[in-house]
C-alpha cells in the first residue's frame, strides 16, 4: 500500500521531510521501480490487504451486476443409459416448470453420466431470496427422485 507519490504541498513538513519526500518521489517515478521493485514490495508488505485491494474493484464491494443463474449439475453412475438420464432430467424440468419465478431454463445432457440445467430468473425474483430457496428445493427434489447426484 505504498503510495505512488507523496504530496509535498503540506506546510507542516520539515525541510528534512521535504527532502525525503522528493527522494521518494524520484525513486517511485522510475520505470524499473514500477516494473521490478514495486510488485515485490507490494507482496512483501501488503499481506492479505494487497489481495483485497487488487481483486475487489473500487466501489464494487460485494455488488453484483451479473444475471443470477442457478447451475444444477447431475451425475449418474456408470452403466446408466441415456434414456435413464433423460427421464431423470425430464422429471426435474417438470418440477421447475411449476415456478412462475423462473424465466427460462436450459438443459444440457452431455452423456449418460453427466447433465446440467441452467436456471434463469425473472427480473422481479432475480435479486430476491427466491434463487436461494429454489436451490434448497432442487436439492430436496433431487434426493426425492434418486438415482443420481
Amino acid at each position: 500500500m505504498l503510495p505512488d507519490k507523496i504530496e509535498t504541498e503540506y506546510k507542516d513538513f520539515s525541510p528534512f521531510m521535504l527532502r525525503m519526500a522528493d527522494k521518494y518521489n524520484t525513486i517511485t517515478s522510475k520505470e524499473i521501480y514500477k516494473d521490478k521493485i514495486k510488485p515485490v514490495l507490494d507482496k512483501g508488505l501488503g499481506g492479505t490487504l494487497r489481495l483485497f485491494v487488487q481483486k475487489v474493484y473500487e466501489g464494487s464491494y460485494f455488488t453484483r451486476n451479473e444475471e443470477t443463474i442457478l447451475h444444477v449439475s447431475t451425475s449418474m453412475p456408470t452403466g446408466t443409459t441415456i434414456e435413464q438420464m433423460n427421464h431423470l432430467i425430464g422429471r426435474m424440468e417438470a418440477y421447475l416448470s411449476t415456478y412462475k419465478e423462473i424465466r427460462q431454463f436450459q438443459t444440457y445432457i452431455y452423456n449418460a453420466q453427466q447433465a446440467e440445467i441452467n436456471i434463469y430468473f425473472t427480473k422481479d425474483s432475480e435479486y430476491s431470496g427466491f434463487p436461494y430457496l429454489l436451490k434448497n428445493r432442487v436439492i430436496s427434489k433431487a434426493l426425492e427422485l434418486g438415482g443420481g447426484s
